[in-house]
């Protein structure tokens, strides 16, 4: 990641727990969950003891998502690879918030 991707991070994690803690909503939370399923997520949903038919098709999922980020990332000069790179992230955070929800 370069400097600027990180400091953004950085602002967008301090920004949600300043909102967190101003407002004593769970919002800025539920924000930060994101991210962390996005990474930890499916692992933890491929580790889990689910039956075979529920991992076969997490991980179709998964493939799926990756597949719709790398091809839109290589299309990414037409608005066709930016929409798919978009719904490859949105798939995966989505799988992995799933995943992450397995283990609590």
């Amino acid at each position: 990641m370069n400097k600027p991707t990180i400091i953004t991070l950085a602002a967008l994690m301090v920004g949600c727990e300043i909102l967190t803690f101003s407002t004593g909503s769970h919002f800025g939370t539920s924000l930060l969950l994101i991210p962390l399923g996005a990474i930890v997520g499916p692992f933890m949903g491929l580790s889990y003891p689910y039956s075979i038919t529920f991992k076969f098709w997490y991980s179709i999922s998964l493939a799926l998502s990756f597949g719709s980020i790398v091809i839109g990332i290589n299309k990414s000069a037409i608005i066709g690879g930016q929409i798919a790179t978009v719904l490859g992230v949105i798939g995966w955070c989505a799988c992995g918030l799933l995943g992450l929800g397995t283990g609590t």
